[in-house]
């Protein structure tokens, strides 16, 4: 069986895995995945049935390892081999996002990349620990990746909230397409948070001070009568607060 799923992967032998378009590999790896399971409960109701059957003998050629041992390796790296693509499906949106900063990002994310693409490994020999090695550096080269999207959204934020305009909107407005990105280990709770106690703490009170300060003599533009200019004045403090707010309760 395991041959026959070798077989099915590689056209017989006939092409690298890694030139299949991404779909047909993923579909092809949950049949291989799918079968395994099936045998293996298979193997485990039959393996019970015996074992019930004959209560005072040993079943050590029932042993799991020894039957479905190559199949459950075959199974552990094609699962570790869907991450690995999963992965470069998710971190390729890096590179065509237009946020600023990415350069470094993208560089390594295309070197680690061109690496799974061009290195010798041999997926179904357990003696061949290549796959693996890089499969470790992968996750150990994402995690990088993931500190320096943090660092870059940190020092966005913080330039947007003590800009001149300090509006809390704006910050989330650009917390929400680094989420767009939906990268694996991206939590983007921290920043809300950072966002939210700016908003109840910095600006809340600021366009309280500037409302009280301003209310009784408001800038009003010379076009227009004093009440209105009085009531256009309101609502754009209103407005200051809200539009934070409403992207606060969408979130809810």
């Amino acid at each position: 069986m395991v041959i026959c799923c070798k077989d099915y992967l590689t056209n017989k032998h006939t092409i690298d895995i890694r030139t299949l378009d991404r779909d047909e590999l993923l579909k092809r790896i949950d049949y291989i995945q799918s079968l395994y399971r099936t045998y293996r409960d298979l193997f485990l109701k039959t393996k019970q049935k015996i074992e019930n059957h004959y209560l005072n003998k040993t079943n050590d050629y029932l042993s799991e390892s020894h039957l479905l041992g190559q199949f459950s390796f075959l199974s552990q790296r094609l699962s570790r081999l869907r991450e690995i693509i999963e992965s470069f499906e998710i971190y390729s949106l890096l590179s065509k996002s237009r946020l600023g900063g990415f350069e470094q990002i993208t560089s390594i994310y295309n070197k680690i990349q061109t690496e799974f693409l061009t290195f010798k490994f041999n997926l179904f020999d357990p003696n061949d620990t290549q796959f693996d090695l890089f499969y470790n550096q992968l996750n150990h080269t994402l995690c990088d990746i993931d500190q320096k999207l943090y660092q870059i959204l940190d020092k966005d934020l913080h330039r947007i909230l003590h800009s001149p305009s300090h509006h809390s909107f704006n910050a989330l407005k650009l917390l929400a397409r680094y989420e767009n990105l939906h990268i694996k280990f991206f939590d983007s709770t921290e920043f809300l948070i950072d966002i939210i106690q700016w908003y109840e703490k910095e600006e809340l009170e600021k366009v309280k001070i500037i409302y009280n300060q301003c209310r009784t003599t408001p800038t009003i533009e010379r076009d227009h009568p004093p009440t209105i200019g009085r009531i256009l004045w309101a609502r754009r403090m209103y407005k200051r607060i809200r539009m934070a707010y409403v992207e606060f309760m969408k979130r809810v």
